[in-house]
This record gives structure tokens, C-alpha cells and sequence, in this order.
């Protein structure tokens, strides 16, 4: 589907929020040192890292990013087209990135291999609360597949896991604790390891994908 992609050229992309609130912004670029990869805004703060284009621009530019992404990978619905790239468009407009630049859909790609989401299936690793026989095609599953575990903390607290722990991570009502408290959100570690994760193990899937892929 992306012949060319280089998951070291590509800046990994992921909203926390909905349509008519975006809430956290995570942003995760492969090609800094490893303890400047990650970095988010948060609608909570109200000096430079609030969610406005301006400080998005700030914060590519802190990333050192801006003028060598390839491509932007997100996992989202919405097929080639993702409703991650509408939602960016729709609240930061739709200059800020160039139209050389890609978008990558993993969650697209994921529908279109069906090795993997045999896998998914076999393993049944999290397993949604309110309808257990439909094992979804998330990215905890795909992580799954890739051997990588979250930690119960910063699993989604919809499902439970084949080890028959539960998730305990309700996102939106964290985030929305620390905005109405005041607290900066940097106090709530569960919260960012769970943005952390997950552009972190996006990355990381692709890498191993480019790494070992063959082709027939």
C-alpha cells in the first residue's frame, strides 16, 4: 500500500477527544535522541502547549521535525482517507503539513492483511466488555500479534485480557479530572504512558514490519 515508507521519516500521530472537543494531541518523531521523542499538547495548558496551530507549529519545531517528515502514520477508522487526518484538518486547517507528505493509516493496512487479523483472532488478547465474541481489530490486539504488552494501568478499561486482568484506563475521564482540577497533567504518569503508548508501539510495529518484510 506505501511502497516507499521509511518509519524513520515519519512523525507517528494520535488524538485523544472527539469531533468537538480534541483534548491531547500525541506526537512521537523516531529520528531525536530517545528521550526527546515524545511530545503533546494539551488543551489544559494555557501558555505554550495549548492545542492552537501556533503551538502546534512550536512544538514541530521543538521536535526538529517539520521540514523532513514523509510521512504521518496514525491508526484510525476511515480507511486510506483516515477520520484522524479530517479531525487534524478540521481543527488546525489543512496547511500545516505539505501535500508531499503521506499519510499511512495502520489501522487500514491492518484490514487489508488478513495473516494478522487471523492472528487477532486466534490470540484474543482483548477481549471487549460489552460484546465478547467480537475480538476487535484495535491497536492493543495488533500489539499483541508484535508481542508488545501494556501494563494493566494503560490498558483501555472496555476490555478485559487473555491474562484476565482488566484495563483500567479510562482516557477521557482522566484527562478530564486533571482539566477540571487544575493539576498539571504531567502528575497523572498512567495518563502520558498511555498517550506515550500508543504512538510509541506504532512506531515500533513498523519498524519491525520494514525490517522483516518480504516480498512475494
Amino acid at each position: 500500500i506505501h511502497p516507499k515508507f521509511d518509519p524513520e521519516e515519519s512523525l507517528y500521530l494520535d488524538f485523544e477527544g472527539g469531533w468537538s472537543v480534541e483534548r491531547i494531541l500525541s506526537l512521537y518523531w523516531p529520528r531525536n535522541d530517545k528521550n526527546d521523542r515524545f511530545k503533546f499538547l494539551w488543551r489544559g495548558y494555557r501558555g505554550d502547549n495549548n492545542l492552537s496551530k501556533k503551538n502546534l507549529l512550536k512544538l514541530l519545531g521543538d521536535l526538529r521535525a517539520f521540514d523532513t517528515i514523509k510521512f504521518i502514520v496514525v491508526f484510525s477508522p476511515g480507511g486510506d482517507l483516515p477520520d484522524e487526518r479530517n479531525r487534524f484538518e478540521d481543527f488546525f486547517g489543512s496547511g500545516v503539513f505539505s501535500d508531499r507528505i503521506e499519510w499511512v493509516n495502520m489501522h487500514y493496512i491492518l484490514r487489508n492483511s488478513r495473516y494478522t487479523r487471523e492472528l487477532i483472532r486466534k490470540n484474543a488478547w482483548a477481549i471487549h466488555n460489552k460484546n465478547k465474541k467480537l475480538i476487535r481489530n484495535s491497536l492493543e490486539n495488533l500489539e499483541n500479534v508484535f508481542n508488545i504488552t501494556r501494563k494493566p494501568e494503560i490498558r483501555s478499561h472496555s476490555n478485559t485480557y487473555a491474562d484476565e486482568r482488566k484495563g483500567l484506563m479510562a482516557v477521557l475521564n482522566e484527562e478530564n479530572k486533571n482539566f477540571k482540577s487544575g493539576l498539571d497533567i504531567l502528575e497523572n504518569k498512567n495518563l502520558i504512558d498511555y498517550c506515550r503508548q500508543d504512538v510509541v508501539s506504532m512506531y515500533k510495529i513498523l519498524k519491525w514490519s520494514s525490517e522483516n518484510i518480504k516480498y512475494f
